[in-house]
């Protein structure tokens, strides 16, 4: 797995402005991409040839550091911002991260280690996810 196509990969997804970020930000989210990266590796079965799934692998990473920082993000907002006729509801994207998480690691699943696969799927259906 390489660690910059994992940043490079969440800030894409995410829709980051890296022009616009201020230095705060941007070393969270690149502490969010190393977490990510370092659990999903710890995730992998020892031995294991990821040549075929690094790429998905990397994805996986990038939605679960994605994932992390818009939990943050909607921590620190409040749930509905209501004007008129117009309403916005928060917390859709954090469960719809969290299954693109899931699906890549479904993905790459001959080389993850078994127990975490089956507590993944857990927690994906926990929260809402449809796998």
């Amino acid at each position: 797995m390489d660690f910059e196509k994992i940043k490079d990969l969440f800030f894409l997804i995410g829709g980051e402005n890296l022009e616009e970020m201020d230095e705060e930000r941007f070393s969270l989210c690149t502490e969010l991409c190393e977490a990510a990266s370092d659990a999903v590796k710890a995730k992998i079965k020892p031995g294991a040839n990821i040549t075929e799934h690094a790429k998905t692998l990397e994805y996986a990473a990038a939605y679960s550091a994605l994932s992390t920082l818009l939990t943050i993000d909607e921590a620190l907002m409040p749930e509905s911002i209501s004007s008129g006729e117009v309403k916005l509801e928060m917390g859709e994207k954090v469960v719809k991260i969290k299954a693109l998480y899931a699906e890549k690691m479904t993905e790459a699943a001959a080389v993850l280690k078994s127990d975490f696969f089956f507590s993944c799927m857990n927690t994906a259906i926990d929260e809402g996810a449809s796998i």
